[in-house]
C-alpha cells in the first residue's frame, strides 16, 4: 500500500512523541489504524522479517471493525 502524498506529511513523524494519531485518524477519514499499522510495517520490514501477507486488507479490516 502506498500512503497518498496529503498523508506523507503527518506520517512522517511517527517516530516522535508528539505525533498525533488524531490527525492521522481526521485526514485519513477514521482510517488512523491502517495507515500508522502500515507505515511502522514498511518502516521497520516487519512485513518481510515476519513475512505478513497482504497486510493492508488485515489492517483495513480491523480498521472496520468499530465502525457504526
Amino acid at each position: 500500500m502506498t500512503i497518498r502524498c496529503c498523508y506523507v506529511n503527518y506520517i512522517q513523524d511517527i517516530d516522535n512523541w508528539a505525533f498525533d494519531v488524531f490527525q492521522i485518524n481526521d485526514v485519513g477519514e477514521g482510517h488512523a489504524l491502517k495507515y500508522v499499522g502500515v507505515e511502522l510495517l514498511q518502516k521497520y520490514d516487519l512485513i518481510n522479517k515476519y513475512k505478513v501477507p497482504h497486510p493492508t486488507s488485515h489492517l483495513g479490516q480491523l480498521s472496520l471493525v468499530n465502525r457504526p
